[in-house]
């Protein structure tokens, strides 16, 4: 994952937390729940857009919400013709990410981009739930 550091996002971080607890994120099966495109896009884009002007057509937007004492298993995804970026809005001490061969702390209210088709994976260690907005921009 590479930090964009010149996109900031920690003043949106509350607005889009308000948004996302409106969102079906109920842990499902091994602690993990992806909410759905069509929710996602209704209540965080709006959001992100005031704060994110620039930002180009969305082809899937989603909150990843990951439970305290979960993971989800390294894994490689197909290859996008988007650019992915990863927001954490919501975690703790004991997360961590894993990407391509390196595990990072992802900071609050930063974008990071990343590779889908890399092997990558994430776990929480932690008491308090992992909430990251994954946007797929063209």
């Amino acid at each position: 994952m590479y930090e964009l550091d010149a996109l900031l996002l920690a003043p949106a971080v509350p607005d889009l937390l308000a948004q996302a607890v409106k969102l079906d994120i109920a842990p499902g099966p091994g602690g993990s729940r992806m909410s759905s495109d069509k929710e996602t896009r209704f209540y965080l884009e709006p959001v992100l857009r005031e704060h994110w002007p620039e930002l180009g057509p969305i082809t899937y937007i989603t909150v990843i919400a990951l439970y305290p004492s979960s993971q989800l298993v390294g894994h490689c995804d197909a290859p996008i013709h988007a650019t992915r970026y990863h927001i954490p809005l919501q975690q703790n001490v004991g997360c961590w990410s894993f990407h391509d061969g390196h595990w990072q702390q992802l900071q609050i209210g930063r974008a990071y981009t990343m590779d889908p088709s890399l092997f990558h994976g994430a776990v929480n260690w932690g008491s308090t739930v992992r909430l990251h907005l994954i946007v797929d921009v063209c």
